[in-house]
């Protein structure tokens, strides 16, 4: 999946709650100018495109260090 956004994000965002991992994953960043259009005028606006990914485990049944350090591997997770 890939996602936009207005600001350059981490690779990888983990926020805990209790024994549950909410996990935001954004590789592969991609800068994308691109015009928008209102009224027959263009603005130019500047994204960061992503791959993207959102996990939400048990903090027992995910491992957040190999997470952290082989992101590549849970982008399909």
């Amino acid at each position: 999946m890939e996602a936009n956004f207005c600001n350059r994000q981490n690779k990888v965002t983990i926020s805990v709650n209790g024994s549950y991992a909410f996990i935001v994953i954004c590789l592969n960043e991609r800068i994308i100018d691109n015009n928008y259009g209102f009224r027959n005028e263009k603005y130019p606006i500047q994204y960061y495109q992503y791959d993207y990914n959102e996990i939400c485990a048990e903090l027992n049944k995910i491992d957040l260090n190999d997470l952290i350090q082989h992101t590549e591997k849970y982008l399909d997770y």
